[in-house]
């Protein structure tokens, strides 16, 4: 071997190295870890997994020096050009046919035993959660007790026959709160054409936004991975053992903005999760729209100039919208997140986003096919809604009559008026 060519295995072998090395020095940091588990489903998941990889390392160890050494000493030679052409070895070759079928059986058994126990349904008392994928954020809807709902002015909101309404679901976006030490059942669903919109209907919605993309929810620390598929149910169960907050992200390239569709799970004591259920169910302490009598706010007035109640619900905690339920937007713990989960939940980064979701480049927003979302949610044909719009500029469009019209950009005084509601709103 010549001095230049080992020298270069010798570099390749040092950036190997050192490569693997730093990847294993940054996982304790970086906050999507399946090799280090913090829940009971992700438990099971490595203990198959560890007892595998070391099988395989040994198999694929003995393989590499078993072909070095046939190399070296069986290598072509003046005294050995063509060697003697002879029967194989029945013992070796019924014994490298059956030992491989022994520890792929080996390894079958334990495998099908995880996937049924993972498969298992959730213990009586489990928290049931909804779980819908969309573009690009992910929603979820939690189970609760019964409790009342206000309208959009606060007051109460009563059925036709005078009885208070009632809700049994919360939903927030991004984030789920749950209980240490409990059971977590999410029912997995990719968007869902037929969230109620007003004055629009199943198949505009549809038309104008069609469920057709798969995303995928993983949070390696605390469960396996699970696909959302339009118009399938998937089942997902998992239990935290630890407080803290496990980060996870979509695995399914979904579109424009896969890369940054995140999702955190907060893993809370059983006291603080009763709090935090209490407080979601209480209606915001101020409502989106100015009570009768009352002089509008400025950010009453801005929300209802830019319809930002088209597309959230902003004042019923139970209501399933065409964006992020933002009845509660407002942190109740540290390190919450906003823009499908890529982005801190502070002030300033709340109304920056208010004023343009789209600020992909100066770090205030996401990349989003958007623009059309100013004229609602089924804009009209070959016009799509996807995303949160860019209103720090005014939005120039053709009218049903064919016509050049205008919608207002959104000054920084009103989208900090917004940031500033919903930031109170805890």
């Amino acid at each position: 071997m010549s001095r230049t060519r080992r020298l270069w295995i010798l570099i390749a072998s040092t950036l190997i190295t050192a490569l693997a090395v730093s990847s294993c020095a940054t996982g304790p940091d970086n906050k999507q870890n399946s090799l280090r588990p913090e829940g009971e489903s992700a438990e099971k998941i490595m203990n198959l997994f560890s007892p595998i990889f070391w099988l395989a390392t040994v198999i694929g160890i003995a393989v590499l020096v078993a072909t070095i050494y046939v190399s070296i000493k069986y290598k072509a030679s003046d005294k050995n050009k063509s060697p003697k052409q002879v029967h194989g070895n029945s013992i070796l070759e019924i014994g490298w046919t059956i030992l491989p079928l022994i520890i792929l059986i080996g390894i079958a058994i334990p495998t099908i035993q995880t996937v049924f126990d993972l498969d298992k349904k959730a213990e009586p008392g489990a928290v049931k959660v909804r779980v819908t994928g969309k573009q690009w954020w992910w929603q979820f809807a939690v189970e609760t007790d019964p409790y009342q709902i206000h309208n959009p002015d606060g007051t109460l909101k009563v059925l036709e026959d005078g009885r208070p309404a009632m809700a049994t679901t919360i939903v927030t976006a991004n984030e789920l709160v749950v209980p240490v030490n409990r059971q977590v059942e999410l029912d997995l669903r990719a968007c869902d054409g037929e969230t109620p919109v007003v004055d629009k209907t199943v198949d505009e919605l549809k038309q104008a936004n069609p469920c057709n993309v798969i995303h995928s929810f993983w949070i390696p620390s605390l469960a396996g991975k699970m696909d959302a598929v339009p118009g399938r149910s998937n089942h997902l169960v998992l239990r935290a053992k630890n407080e803290g907050i496990f980060t996870g992200q979509c695995t399914e390239y979904c579109g424009l903005s896969h890369g940054v569709m995140r999702m955190q799970v907060r893993a809370v004591s059983e006291a603080q999760y009763a709090q935090w259920i209490e407080s979601m169910q209480k209606p915001p302490a101020q409502p989106s729209i100015a009570p009768e009598g009352q002089e509008a706010t400025p950010a009453q007035r801005a929300i209802e100039k830019f319809g930002c109640a088209n597309c959230h619900a902003m004042d019923d905690p139970s209501t399933v919208s065409y964006g992020p339920n933002l009845t509660h937007f407002g942190p109740k713990f540290e390190n919450e997140v906003l823009g499908g989960g890529s982005i801190p939940k502070t002030h300033e980064h709340t109304w920056r986003w208010i004023f343009n979701a789209t600020d992909w480049e100066n770090g205030w927003g996401i990349p989003m096919q958007s623009d059309d979302c100013r004229l609602g949610v089924a804009p009209g044909p070959d016009k799509r809604c996807v995303g949160m719009p860019n209103f720090s500029v005014p939005y120039i469009y053709k009218g049903p009559d064919g016509k050049e019209a205008k919608l207002p950009a959104m000054t920084e005084t009103e989208a900090k008026a917004i940031g500033d509601y919903l930031y109170k709103n805890k």
